[in-house]
């Protein structure tokens, strides 16, 4: 059997009480294939990051998820996260061109970003913004 696939869970409370949301899908991570660990943003050593948080991004946070992406590892957002991400200011202006293109959401999130001094830091976000809809729902009334 393979190695197990180390997965970071950042269940970060606030109104929506991810900790206890996010138990559910948790659960259904089988133990022979995945290795789940609970803690602050840092993916370093990680090979899944599941994010949960009504916080902010920090710039250097943000940084350092844009690495990761970009040395493979795989972002899942769950519930409002990127909402409450949009304080980074990549990620918002991402968002607005989405909306702009009639999305209500982005998939394919990649970020590049580098470090100009150790107060500055340039971060691009990239996606494919889509349209989302369920099942049977009239186009243009989907829930929300």
């Amino acid at each position: 059997m393979s190695e197990r696939v180390s997965v970071l869970a950042v269940l970060e409370n606030g109104p929506h009480e991810y900790a206890r949301a996010a138990l559910p899908l948790m659960r259904t991570l089988d133990g022979k294939r995945f290795s789940v660990e609970t803690g602050p943003l840092t993916p370093s050593g990680h090979d899944v990051v599941l994010a949960a948080s009504d916080q902010p991004l920090a710039p250097r946070q943000a940084s350092a998820l844009g690495t990761f992406v970009r040395r493979g590892g795989a972002l899942v957002v769950l519930h409002s996260t990127l909402d409450a991400w949009l304080s980074s200011e990549a990620i918002a202006e991402m968002a607005k061109a989405a909306r702009r293109k009639g999305a209500n959401a982005v998939i394919g999130m990649r970020f590049d970003n580098r470090e100009i001094s150790s107060a500055w830091a340039e971060i691009c976000a990239y996606g494919t913004a889509v349209r989302v809809e369920a099942l049977g729902a009239t186009p243009g009334n989907s829930p929300r």
